[in-house]
């Protein structure tokens, strides 16, 4: 393996961030146009204006954008509105949670790729007061065979999430992942796909105290959600709760896909630096 190995693992990561930011626009867009379909359908005679309006309210209640006060003349178009988007906002609570778990699959694919990568590439790496034995040896041909099986036999023991990955990367490769501006928004997203998958997103002890500290450490504004009805984070971090739910917005989801991209260019930077200057 070398350099250009590990600059196509970055490349195969970005692709299929690529790929998936596109779907997740395209997928809101269309429940957008599949609302207003609605809207239309229910009320053919409502004037062009009006229409507009409700789309707009449509899109308000999407983004959880504060939302103008209406005229009580347009109540009709306002319900068909609020119908219209209740017949898409299951879809769309779907979508945030399959796209969450998948934004979190790949961060932790990338770091594990990375990872085989470096032990094969750069054997010394694996250096440890683990013994070995002469027949695990002797199974393999060469002593590359062995390496890289050693290798993958490593990123398979890791266990313990983006936490493990955050300590093997920086007590093996000296590799503070901390540095990177918007990693206390990698690990909130991180546990908050844990509680989607292992809790039904309901808030647990784990979720509270990870962003509780990440909150404390971030360099940055966080990008956390909490209720789909939020005006703003102060808000919201005031509603956060043991055993409530916790939700996620368009937004928040197409922030999270960016900051994994900007994630993989910045631990391609720091592997070069370390490995190949």
């Amino acid at each position: 393996m070398g350099k250009a190995d590990l600059e196509w693992i970055f490349q195969n990561y970005n692709n299929q961030l690529y790929l998936l930011f596109n779907f997740v626009n395209k997928s809101h867009q269309s429940l957008e146009e599949d609302a207003s379909v609605a809207l239309t359908t229910d009320c053919p005679d409502t004037n062009e204006a009006l229409k507009e309006t409700s789309k707009k309210l449509l899109r308000a209640i999407s983004n959880d954008e504060k939302i103008v006060e209406l005229d009580s003349q347009y109540s009709r178009e306002i319900l068909s509105a609020l119908k219209a988007f209740k017949m898409s906002s299951s879809t769309r609570n779907i979508l945030h949670e399959m796209v969450l778990s998948q934004i979190a699959t790949l961060q932790e694919a990338m770091f594990k790729d990375c990872l085989e990568h470096i032990y094969i590439s750069f054997p010394k790496t694996l250096m440890s007061k683990e013994k070995v034995s002469i027949s695990d040896v002797l199974k393999h041909s060469h002593m590359a065979d062995f390496i890289e099986s050693h290798a993958k036999e490593e990123v398979q023991k890791l266990r313990g999430g983006i936490d493990s990955i955050q300590k093997i990367y920086n007590d093996k490769f000296n590799i503070d992942l901390t540095e990177f501006d918007d990693w206390y928004n990698i690990i909130e997203l991180t546990y908050r796909r844990n509680l989607f998958i292992h809790n039904k997103g309901i808030i647990n002890r784990d979720y509270f105290k990870a962003f509780t500290n990440a909150k404390k450490k971030s360099k940055k504004h966080m990008n956390a959600v909490f209720s789909s009805s939020r005006t703003d984070l102060k808000t919201t971090e005031n509603m956060l709760e043991i055993d409530s739910f916790i939700s996620m917005n368009d937004k928040y989801i197409l922030d999270g896909i960016n900051t994994l991209y900007n994630l993989n260019h910045f631990v391609r930077e720091q592997i070069l630096n370390k490995f190949y200057k």
